[in-house]
């Protein structure tokens, strides 16, 4: 079970409502350290990938929204449902953070925080790799 931090703003992977329910928002806000609706489960799809469940109900995963691989699909939660759209690969950056890259795009884009915003409740959606420091996340 993992907090996921974002590198750029310090805020973490996160429910908003907190509530498992298909197509909830993901954003980025603090932790209180007690909530679960900031709390993932890493689950292996095989062959290096990962379906990240939340905490709330692990039966729910991050998605990319209609499994697209389009710049700025929103992230979302769903039931689980094993399609590409849902899997995910982690990998490794320099400084120890991850890049969670997207199945559906093959891996050339990664979850990242809109626009590399730093406040509460900015969105979080899939862009191209570019190096920006808000596609990085830390796991705690």
């Amino acid at each position: 079970m993992y907090r996921i931090q974002n590198v750029n703003s310090g805020l973490y992977l996160q429910i908003e409502g907190g509530s498992a329910v298909n197509g909830a928002n993901i954003q980025q806000w603090g932790t209180d350290g007690t909530s679960v609706h900031d709390i993932w489960v890493l689950k292996s799809a095989g062959d290096g990938y990962y379906y990240i469940a939340s905490a709330v109900d692990q039966n729910f995963v991050l998605d990319v929204a209609g499994k697209k691989a389009d710049n700025g699909t929103n992230i979302d939660l769903y039931q689980l449902n094993s399609g590409t759209n849902q899997q995910f690969m982690l990998t490794l950056n320099d400084d120890g953070s991850y890049k969670i890259r997207t199945r559906v795009s093959g891996e050339a884009s990664a979850v990242e925080v809109i626009n590399g915003e730093t406040a509460s409740g900015a969105n979080v959606q899939e862009w191209e790799v570019n190096g920006a420091n808000c596609q990085d996340w830390n796991l705690i």
